[in-house]
C-alpha cells in the first residue's frame, strides 16, 4: 500500500521525471573566495553585524558548529568540550542527544567571548536579561536569517 493510499487518496498518478546532471567544464571560471574577505565571514560585515556580543557569539557558534537556533540558545557552559573539540547538544531535533564538532576558530571566538562578558554565567553560555535566563530565539533568529540570505 502506498503512503497516499493510507492517507485516504483513492487514485493518483505520479509522472516520471528525468533529471540530468551536467559536469562543469574545466574552462568555467570559479568564483574567488578569500577567507580574509569580510563579506565571506559571518557577522563581520557591517550590514549583518550586531553590536550585542552574546548575539554575535551565538550566531558564530551556530554557523561554525552547524547548529539550529533552538540548539544554540540552549547551550550551557558545561556543554563545551574544548579538549575534544565537541559541543554536547542534550536536546536536538526530536529530543535526540548528539555531539557537534567545534572548529578551532569557533573555540577561539568563544574563549574571547568568555573573557569579555560580565557577569560570568553559571549555566547558560548565551544569556538574556540575566545570567540565569537563556537568550531568546526571537533575538537571534532575525540576524541568522539575514546572514543566510
Amino acid at each position: 500500500m502506498h503512503a497516499l493510499e493510507a492517507l485516504g487518496a483513492r487514485s493518483f498518478r505520479v509522472a516520471p521525471r528525468r533529471y540530468t546532471l551536467h559536469a562543469p567544464n574545466a574552462s568555467t571560471p570559479r568564483p574567488a573566495f578569500s577567507a580574509e574577505a569580510p563579506e565571506h565571514r559571518p557577522c563581520e560585515s557591517s550590514p549583518c553585524g550586531t553590536r550585542i556580543l552574546g548575539h554575535r557569539a551565538a550566531i558564530v557558534t551556530a554557523y561554525g558548529a552547524g547548529l539550529r537556533i533552538s540548539e544554540t540558545v540552549a547551550v550551557k557552559v558545561g556543554d563545551i568540550k574544548s579538549d575534544k573539540k565537541l559541543l554536547h547538544i542534550p536536546s536536538g531535533k526530536g529530543g535526540s542527544e548528539r555531539m557537534a564538532p567545534l572548529p578551532d576558530g569557533v573555540i577561539d571566538y568563544l574563549r574571547g567571548y568568555w573573557k569579555n562578558i560580565w557577569p560570568q554565567p553559571a549555566s547558560w553560555l548565551f544569556y538574556g536579561a540575566s545570567p540565569d535566563v537563556p537568550i531568546q530565539i526571537a533575538d537571534v533568529s532575525p540576524m541568522a536569517s539575514f546572514i543566510a540570505r
